[in-house]
């Protein structure tokens, strides 16, 4: 049997339901899971989904299936070596657990999409830095550190809640994740105790968030706030002892996210120094270089922007 061309990706998703299959449903849905040029193949028919992860033995597959599917396709793929991990998204967990148990060691059960979002990031992550630590003790270097950089454990993350922001993916998407779903912010952050989080959000859902997660000594929080007010919102954070690492008008958002790229940048640069993976290094600092000319000049756009609409005005 022959294989099949899936990209050039050490891994891929394979969702198996019989409405998220569906080409043209739940593409919202779908998107989100796709996030961070993940492929992803969906399938309705658990026959087709077999064929596929049969011929796909060349990739790691993260699989992802209802409830009944799963159960019909799990005790089949469960031994293939190219299974990773195993997700059922169900309406029913004490139901499914029942069976799943026989599969404890690659399987995990949610009832909601965003939980198992969260936890496939973490597999995901996990399985880059494990790849690149075996490939590393084959002195396959070049392929050891594109995989380090896809897992290295840091997330900027800003919760944006009327998709004012969408257009900013382009310039931070490296360690850049946008969303408006508070729950996803806020349970990423929760799970996400082993990454380095900056995590930007409005004034207006701070006493939400910060009470919470003020204990997740692992998230730096930024604050921005509608433009003219940051010194008097710093004031009541202080007074309120929230542990908040940067408060700025909402005019400097740009800014400051950049900021923060070029920090992390700097820190995948001193990573791969200390691995004496000097042209690595480098190339990441051009890569600073790079972001930092990107960021002025989306600042000077938004100058000239506001300028003409000052005028037009």
């Amino acid at each position: 049997m022959s294989k099949i061309t899936v990209g050039d990706s050490k891994y891929i998703i394979v969702w198996l339901d019989r409405y998220i299959g569906v080409p043209g449903e739940y593409e919202n849905l779908k998107d989100q899971f796709r996030q961070g040029s993940r492929q992803l193949e969906t399938f309705t028919d658990p026959d087709k989904c077999l064929n596929f992860i049969r011929r796909c033995n060349d990739r790691a597959i993260f699989l992802i299936a209802s409830g009944t599917l799963g159960q019909i396709i799990v005790p089949k793929v469960y031994d293939y070596p190219q299974i990773y991990s195993i997700f059922i998204l169900c309406m029913n967990i004490t139901k499914h657990k029942k069976w799943a148990a026989n599969y404890f060691d690659k399987i995990n059960i949610f009832d909601f999409d965003q939980d198992l979002l969260i936890r496939l990031t973490n597999e995901i992550a996990r399985y880059l830095m494990n790849e690149a630590e075996r490939l590393q003790e084959m002195n396959e270097v070049i392929e050891a550190n594109r995989l380090m950089e896809n897992g290295f454990k840091v997330k900027i993350l800003l919760l944006d809640l009327n998709d004012q922001y969408t257009t900013m993916e382009h310039i931070f998407t490296y360690f850049f994740t946008i969303s408006n779903n508070r729950h996803y912010c806020l349970q990423y952050v929760h799970t996400n105790t082993n990454i380095d989080i900056s995590f930007f959000l409005p004034t207006s859902h701070i006493d939400e968030f910060l009470p919470q997660l003020q204990t997740h000594l692992n998230v730096q929080f930024y604050v921005y706030c509608s433009n003219g007010t940051w010194t008097t919102h710093r004031e009541q954070f202080r007074q309120a002892q929230f542990r908040i690492f940067e408060v700025f008008d909402e005019q400097n958002l740009v800014f400051q996210l950049g900021q923060v790229t070029l920090m992390y940048y700097k820190k995948l640069s001193d990573y791969h120094r200390e691995l004496r993976n000097d042209d690595e290094a480098d190339q990441q600092l051009c890569n600073a270089v790079r972001i930092n000319r990107t960021i002025q000049f989306e600042l000077r756009n938004q100058m000239v922007t506001k300028v003409g609409t000052n005028v037009s005005a």
